[in-house]
């Protein structure tokens, strides 16, 4: 969608510690810019970057997503994954990356949204969506409509968007893993005996000292943020898969 290639330069928006940033600059050949405000993630990253051998391609800039300390113009392309949702001004966010791109650029956001299917007069789903959004951190979660219009009102011409967990497989939907009935090393964790052993295996190791105090009661608050995804998945209220792509108009 963003039709990268060398001698571009893409920022990422929320990049983590750069996993998706490393394939993309891998495939594509272009220069990405992995913008991130935690100097922790930043350090990890950079070991991995380093190891990779992609530091020609990968470099991450330490810095608040809403206050990017970057030229106008500056970006070929902008893409985000799953993290402005995480953000308190999603608005300021997408100014942001409108300023920062240039004319005739693209833009393209993989993130989590309520569905046309949530209902604020339904006391259900508002208590699944409070629980959710609590132990995720996503605060006050847009609607897709609410995230198109969002990122139009910013400047940009909308191009397409979807809930791409529309097209998964529905014997698979994206939740299965959460619901620890994929037999995954992802979900052992959410199994019956993972969920069980697990609070008492991570204060074994925070006793240790090998496990950060606090890593069980972290666990324990997102499990029960994952049983709320999952309930929201099987009701439908809820996507982490829409995808919308935008261009920034010539002359803009």
């Amino acid at each position: 969608m963003l039709n990268l290639e060398a001698g571009m330069v893409a920022g990422d928006v929320g990049c983590g510690i750069g996993g998706p940033m490393m394939s993309i600059a891998w495939m594509s050949g272009a220069s990405i810019v992995g913008i991130n405000i935690s100097d922790h993630q930043i350090r990890r990253g950079s070991a991995l970057v380093k190891k990779a051998g992609l530091e020609d391609r990968c470099e991450f800039l330490h810095a608040n997503f809403l206050d990017l300390p970057c030229a106008d113009d500056h970006f070929d392309a902008v893409y985000s994954i799953e993290a402005i949702c995480h953000s308190l001004d999603r608005l300021q966010a997408f100014r942001e990356i409108f300023r920062t791109l240039k004319p005739g650029g693209k833009f393209v956001i993989f993130d989590w949204v309520l569905t046309d299917l949530y209902e604020e007069a339904d006391d259900r789903h508002k208590d699944v969506r409070k629980r959710f959004e609590s132990g995720n951190a996503t605060p006050d979660l847009y609607t897709a409509q609410e995230q198109i219009e969002g990122i139009r009102s910013a400047g940009f011409e909308i191009l397409y968007a979807a809930d791409h967990a529309l097209n998964s497989d529905p014997e698979a939907p994206w939740h299965m893993s959460l619901e620890g009935r994929d037999f995954s090393l992802s979900s052992l964790a959410r199994i019956p005996a993972g969920r069980f052993f697990l609070p008492y295996f991570t204060k074994f190791l925070e006793l240790l000292r090998i496990a950060p105090r606090g890593t069980s009661q972290t666990s324990t608050m997102l499990n029960k943020a994952a049983d709320a995804l999952v309930e929201a998945g099987q009701l439908g209220i809820f996507t982490p898969c829409f995808l919308v792509h935008a261009r920034k108009p010539e002359g803009a």
